[in-house]
């Protein structure tokens, strides 16, 4: 088959998918990691493709035109023009999300708007890169950001009452799509709104594909993580966790990456079997310090595997640790005490000492301690005059997880 022909033919597959609402179809026709690339590309350039798509094409208006950008987009990309496919692949997208608008029944497109979405993403990154290693200025993630935007108005504006025939159901995929380039551009501005239209539109939760949900609920919980809504984001990841499929081992990997974290800094510490099935000894070591108080040992780690943990955006909340590992220590020293409720802080002081922090002075010991009961790791107060802590009778060093 010719390059002309086979640009005729992909035209036709589009308008035979429409006229049979085959969504399937029409989101393989329009990926640009279809088998038809190859074939299709070299025609391109030799015929008007806008006309000889509005020819061929049957379907509401927009249709051709998103079929024409995606013949251009897949032209481009496959002579390495990335920031020309990319500029074409935002066209095919606007358009099928204005067709998604035209079309008054069913939702049948929205597999293909998510296609187009997905590879729309690459594009930008890829073109952010290319850019910025040329030292010239980063837009695509940005532009991409905003066409998102207007996909999910689209599909949100759908006041349709049965939802599985919604097309808000596309609400979920595209409100994804915009958390990832939100996290890829440390861009947040939109993304409280995306996440109060998506709770006030909890229904269509129940009509999506587990993929979607699970993609959903990491996301939520690495948001509510960037706010320190700890309580919040632990039960997002564990709504991740649970649903996840057992055989996708890189997502699961990348759900406790962030569970992990937010599990040590409410008390819960993960078990060396864990660990070791997901390959994430990193934070083995870093348990046992945190355990016992040990301070330096807890340091240490936390340099030594820096790197890994602030690749995974996991670093800053991992040192908030240090003052949990402190609570742990001083716990200990109370344990020793034998439940005395007044115990000076010298002897805090002197634990301190054992386990290395000589520079440590008894004027910081007292913030250490202070800190403590201000975050409601200690429940008791300081008697300044006299350099005592007066600790509660009951729990004086309550569950880490009750303070949530």
């Amino acid at each position: 088959m010719d390059a002309g022909s086979a640009v005729t033919g992909f035209l036709k597959a589009v308008n035979r998918a429409c006229a049979t609402e085959d969504g399937p179809a029409l989101a393989r026709l329009l990926s640009l990691r279809d088998g038809h690339v190859p074939h299709v590309y070299r025609g391109v350039p030799a015929v008007n493709v806008e006309a000889l798509a509005s020819s061929l094409i049957k379907a509401e208006r927009p249709v051709a035109a998103v079929a024409a950008a995606h013949l251009r987009a897949a032209s481009k990309l496959m002579t390495g023009n990335m920031e020309d496919a990319f500029n074409h692949q935002c066209t095919c997208c606007d358009k099928l999300a204005a067709y998604i608008s035209e079309v008054e029944e069913g939702n049948w497109q929205l597999k293909a708007l998510n296609i187009v979405m997905f590879e729309l993403r690459q594009l930008a990154k890829l073109v952010d890169e290319m850019l910025a290693g040329q030292d010239q200025q980063v837009e695509a993630i940005s532009k991409a950001t905003r066409l998102f935007q207007d996909c999910f108005r689209a599909v949100g504006n759908d006041r349709r009452a049965d939802i599985a025939r919604s097309k808000k159901v596309g609400m979920m995929f595209i409100a994804n799509h915009m958390f990832n380039l939100a996290f890829r551009d440390n861009n947040f501005a939109y993304v409280n709104t995306i996440i109060r239209t998506m709770n006030s539109n909890k229904r269509i939760e129940h009509y999506q594909p587990m993929c979607h949900r699970v993609t959903f609920y990491y996301y939520m919980g690495r948001k509510a993580l960037l706010d320190a809504a700890y309580g919040e984001a632990r039960t997002y990841f564990e709504k991740a966790l649970q649903h996840c499929h057992k055989d996708s081992t890189r997502n699961l990997r990348l759900i406790l990456l962030n569970l992990i974290p937010v599990n040590m800094l409410l008390g819960r510490m993960p078990t060396l079997e864990l660990l070791q099935e997901h390959d994430l000894l990193q934070f083995h070591a870093l348990t046992q310090a945190l355990k016992v108080g040990d301070l330096p040992s807890l340091d240490k780690e936390l340099e030594t595997h820096q790197e890994f943990f602030t690749k995974w955006n996991v670093f800053l909340v991992l040192q908030k640790l240090q003052l949990l590992a402190y609570r742990n220590l001083f716990k200990r020293v109370h344990a020793l005490q034998q439940g005395k409720t007044q115990i000076h802080l010298r002897v805090f002081h002197q634990a301190l000492q054992c386990i290395g922090m000589e520079d440590v002075d008894m004027d910081e010991t007292e913030c250490i301690m202070a800190n403590l009961i201000h975050h409601l790791y200690v429940r008791g107060y300081i008697s300044f005059q006299k350099k005592i802590v007066v600790f509660s009778a009951e729990l004086p060093f309550p569950p880490v997880g009750s303070r949530v």
